[in-house]
């Protein structure tokens, strides 16, 4: 059995994209209000959705960038240096080589 790929992984990313634009995504049948607790607000769970996707956007952008800013550490032949935040504030698993 093959193993889900984890949330940070591209696969998974890949996967949620693929799932979305297929056919079969489009073919569930939207809920009739009745099926839905009282107190209910589409609008909120709207806005809390599109904030995860939204967060979601901000971390891989964030990782591609710490990837690039380590990928150009090395190759400038910085091997003692490794950057984990781009904001350069004292962080756990930044360091640097003078």
């Amino acid at each position: 059995m093959e193993r889900l790929p984890e949330k940070n992984d591209l696969r998974y990313k890949y996967s949620l994209r693929k799932l979305f634009d297929s056919d079969l995504f489009h073919q569930i049948p939207d809920p009739e209000i009745e099926d839905f607790p009282s107190g209910f607000s589409e609008a909120e769970v709207r806005e809390r959705a599109e904030m995860i996707l939204l967060n979601d956007k901000i971390n891989y952008s964030l990782n591609a960038f710490y990837k690039l800013m380590n990928d150009t550490a090395g190759a400038l032949c910085l091997k003692r240096s490794h950057f984990a935040v781009a904001h350069g504030m004292v962080h756990y698993e930044n360091y640097s080589s003078a």
